[in-house]
C-alpha cells in the first residue's frame, strides 16, 4: 500500500487497485489534539489508502456528455441534502468525500503522505489535509470552535521527467455559506440554507472537469488539483495549504483558480490577478485565438471588496489568474441555486482555462515571478 502504479500492473502482474479508509483512530487523535496551531506536522490525517491505479484512459467525452457531468456534479455539491457546506457541517463533510470519490475514480493520484509508513519508507497517502480555522473566526460565524474543516488534494502527473519539481495548481474552494447567515445578503434569509450554485460549486466542478481531462490527457509539468475549505471564512484552507505544502512555494509554477465561473450569460470572463507575472497577456493571447472569448482582464487581485484563494499564492510570489464570470443579484443569497447556471458558458469558460493551462504546463519556460505581496489584506482581518 502506499505505492502508485498507474498505468501499470504490479511486480505480480496483477491488476492496480484504489481504496478508501477512513480511520476513526486518526480522527479521534484530530480530535483530542484540537490541531492546534494549524501546522499539519501535528494533526495526522484521514486516510484514503492507494494502493494503485490502473486501465486504459477513456477517450475525452463530447461537450454534451461534458455538461452533463458538470450537471452531476454541480447538482449534488448545490443540493438541499448538503445545505449549503458550511464549515463544519455534515454536508461540507459529505463533499469532501464525494471529491476524493470522484478522484479516485478518475485515477487521479493522492499526493499527501500520512504518518504511516512502512521499513522501507514508503507512506500511504490521502486526499484530506485537515485543518481547524481560528477559534474566534468560527465564533463569530456560530460554528462550533472546535469544528475540521479539510482541503482535498489530488494530482496528475506530467510526462516530462526533467519538470517533475515543477507544479500547476489548480484550485477553487469547496465551502460556502449554508444556514450558518455569516456573509448572507439577504439578511431576512440569513439562517436558510444558502446552497452555493455558483459560489462556488461552478467552480468545484470546473476543477473536477478540468482534473479529468489532465488526468487523461498529461501535460510536461504535474498539476495539483486543491478543493480549499473554509474559503468564505477568509482563506484559511489555501493559506493552510501554501504554508504546508507537500513541496515549497518556489516549486510552484503558476496557480489558477476558479471562483463563481457559472454565470457567463454572453458576458465577458474576468480574469485576475493578471499583474502576478508579465508573461500573462501573451499566454492569454494565444489561448484565446482559438476560443476567442470576450475577456475582462485585471491586474489587480480581486474585484473590489472580496478575495479569494488565489491572493494566498500571490503573497507567496506564485504567478496566479483568477477565472471569474461576475457578481449578480444571487450572489450570497438563498437563490444561488443549480436552476441559475449556465453549463453551457461554464464549458466555453474551462475550455478557454484549459488552453491557457496547457499552454503553461507544456511551455518551455516558466511564467516571470512579479514581486511578492501584491495584496496583503484578509477578509477576516
Amino acid at each position: 500500500e502506499g505505492r502508485n502504479c498507474r498505468g501499470a500492473q504490479t511486480a505480480e502482474g496483477r491488476n492496480c487497485s484504489v481504496s478508501v479508509e477512513i480511520d476513526s483512530n486518526i480522527v479521534k487523535a484530530i480530535l483530542q489534539s484540537q490541531l492546534s496551531g494549524v501546522g499539519l506536522a501535528h494533526c495526522g490525517f484521514l486516510l484514503l489508502v492507494v494502493t494503485g491505479m490502473a486501465g486504459a484512459q477513456p477517450p475525452l467525452p463530447s461537450r454534451d456528455s461534458t455538461i452533463a457531468a458538470l450537471k452531476r456534479d454541480l447538482t449534488y455539491l448545490a443540493s438541499p441534502a448538503l445545505a449549503g457546506r458550511a464549515t463544519g457541517s455534515p454536508g461540507v463533510d459529505s463533499a469532501a468525500q464525494y471529491l476524493a470519490k470522484r478522484y479516485v475514480s478518475m485515477m487521479a493520484d493522492a499526493v499527501l503522505k500520512t504518518k504511516q509508513c512502512d521499513s522501507a519508507g514508503d507512506c500511504r497517502r490521502t486526499y484530506f489535509q485537515p485543518f481547524r480555522p481560528p477559534a474566534y473566526v468560527l465564533a463569530r460565524a456560530g460554528i462550533d470552535t472546535l469544528a475540521i474543516a479539510f482541503n482535498i488534494v489530488a494530482s496528475a502527473e506530467g510526462f516530462d521527467t526533467t519538470l517533475s519539481r515543477q507544479w500547476l495548481v489548480v484550485g477553487a474552494h469547496y465551502d460556502h455559506l449554508g444556514r450558518t447567515g455569516y456573509g448572507a445578503r439577504d439578511r431576512t434569509y440569513a439562517t436558510e440554507p444558502h446552497l452555493g450554485a455558483d459560489d462556488n460549486a461552478s467552480g468545484t466542478a470546473a476543477i473536477l472537469e478540468l482534473a479529468r481531462r489532465f488526468v487523461n490527457l498529461p501535460m510536461r509539468r504535474p498539476v495539483l488539483f486543491v478543493n480549499f475549505g473554509s474559503e468564505e471564512l477568509g482563506e484559511f484552507g489555501s493559506s493552510v495549504f501554501v504554508e504546508n505544502a507537500p513541496f515549497p512555494p518556489d516549486s510552484m509554477v503558476a496557480m489558477f483558480n476558479f471562483d463563481m465561473v457559472g454565470h457567463l450569460r454572453g458576458g465577458k470572463v474576468q480574469l485576475y490577478g493578471l499583474g502576478s507575472s508579465g508573461d500573462w497577456s501573451r499566454v492569454i493571447d494565444r489561448a484565446n485565438a482559438e476560443d476567442k472569448l470576450a475577456l475582462d482582464r485585471h491586474s489587480e487581485l480581486d474585484p473590489r471588496g472580496s478575495g479569494s484563494d488565489h491572493d494566498n499564492f500571490a503573497r507567496a510570489g506564485v504567478p496566479v489568474v483568477h477565472f471569474f464570470t461576475g457578481t449578480h443579484s444571487a450572489y450570497h443569497t438563498k437563490d444561488d441555486t443549480v436552476e441559475q447556471i449556465d453549463f453551457d458558458g461554464m464549458t466555453k469558460v474551462i475550455d478557454f482555462a484549459e488552453h491557457v493551462i496547457r499552454l503553461v504546463g507544456d511551455g518551455a519556460v516558466r511564467p516571470a515571478r512579479a514581486p511578492k505581496a501584491l495584496s496583503d489584506r484578509r477578509r477576516h482581518d
